[in-house]
């Protein structure tokens, strides 16, 4: 009976000891669950975008801004300047800040990129006159402030003629329409990279100009899609400027009096935020003991 006994607790104490060990073993897993869980709900939490407001409303970015909003009036103007009698139609604003956000890789979190302005300025104007002598024109304006692309005199060798503008009417007449079948040409320029900021602030330029009933083209940015206004919303995305013209309106309008109207578009990135300063730490002195044997003393422990 004895060893029946000793048997008996032998194996309730197994028992009792596998059941524990089962316990924690469900222990274990259920915590693995939760920690698997927690670090999956914080891979894919969303990570929010800097302060895209602060930076676009700080004294560097709007020492920028003021810069390039000079720039691309000169500029406009200076092709303005080169059609006698051009009537300016109007001129579309747009300046955005921005942070770009980047997907992360392998099961990381996404991250943002230091927040950069974009200005985009689209200058109308409305003219008549001889197109070949008006192109020769603009050329020599963007030869002489530095602009370097195909002229639009090549252009107009072989001008556009299959963008037609939305919905056109086959009733549109205009009392001074362009000749029968001209089209548009369009010309894209830019200027030597300016790296003294650390990143590339040059412009780039697009000149197109289209007789009725043609929409001239644009390079709107943020402005519009197509030929017509289109406010972007998105996250870390501000708008600081967004005063848009439709180019469709525009143009239609204009060809009731004119032969011809001209789109200007000047884009720059004109600021890009620094990187935050990483701190480094000061070397840490060391001392150098030789030792006894090194010391003269010839003696070495």
């Amino acid at each position: 009976m004895g060893d029946v006994a000793r048997n008996t607790s032998r194996g309730q104490r197994v028992a009792r000891g596998c059941a524990f060990t089962a316990i924690g073993a469900v222990g274990v897993v259920f915590a693995l669950l939760v920690c698997g869980a927690w670090y999956i709900n914080e891979q894919l939490k969303p990570v929010p975008p800097p302060d895209v407001a602060a930076f676009a409303h700080s004294a560097p970015a709007r020492a920028a801004r003021a810069g390039a909003a000079r720039s691309a009036s000169a500029d406009t103007a200076a092709l303005a300047a080169a059609l006698p009698g051009a009537e300016p139609l109007g001129t579309s604003v747009s300046d955005v800040c921005r942070s770009l956000e980047s997907g992360a890789m392998f099961g990381g979190r996404s991250s943002w990129g230091p927040v950069q302005c974009t200005r985009a300025t689209v200058a109308y104007v409305a003219f008549d006159g001889d197109i070949a002598a008006r192109l020769r024109a603009l050329d020599a304006v963007l030869a002489a402030r530095g602009w370097t692309g195909s002229t639009l005199t090549e252009a107009a060798a072989s001008p556009d003629r299959t963008a037609l503008p939305p919905s056109p009417t086959e009733s549109f007449s205009p009392p001074h329409a362009a000749p029968t079948g001209w089209g548009r040409v369009s010309g894209k320029y830019a200027r030597p990279p300016h790296r003294a900021a650390g990143y590339d602030t040059s412009a780039s330029l697009q000149v197109s100009v289209a007789g009725a009933p043609y929409d001239p083209e644009t390079a709107a940015g943020y402005l519009q899609l197509g030929d017509e206004p289109l406010r972007r919303t998105e996250s870390g995305l501000v708008h600081v400027t967004w005063q848009p013209l439709s180019t469709h309106a525009v143009a239609q309008e204009a060809f009731v009096t004119h032969h011809y109207v001209a789109a200007f578009s000047v884009v720059v990135r004109y600021i890009v935020q620094s990187p935050p300063a990483t701190p480094t730490k000061s070397p840490t002195p060391t001392t150098y003991d030789p030792g006894p044997c090194l010391s003269g003393s010839h003696t070495c422990s």
